[in-house]
C-alpha cells in the first residue's frame, strides 16, 4: 500500500468524524430548543396562575 491510499484513508476517516460532531452539535441545539420550549410553557402557566388570581380577588370585592 502506497502513502497515498493512506493519506485518502485517513482524510476520510477524519471527514466521516466531522460529520459526527455536526450531529452532535444538531442534538445539542435541539436539546436547547426543548429547554426553550419548557421555559414558554412555565411563562404561560405562571400567566394562568396570575389572571386566576385576578379573577379571585375580583370575586371577593
Amino acid at each position: 500500500m502506497t502513502n497515498v491510499g493512506r493519506i485518502k484513508r485517513t482524510s476520510i476517516a477524519i471527514r466521516n468524524y466531522a460529520a459526527s460532531m455536526t450531529d452532535g452539535g444538531v442534538n445539542a441545539l435541539s436539546g436547547l430548543q426543548g429547554i426553550s420550549g419548557n421555559s414558554v410553557r412555565a411563562q404561560q402557566t405562571i400567566e394562568y396562575v396570575a389572571d386566576a388570581t385576578q379573577a379571585n380577588l375580583f370575586l371577593a370585592k
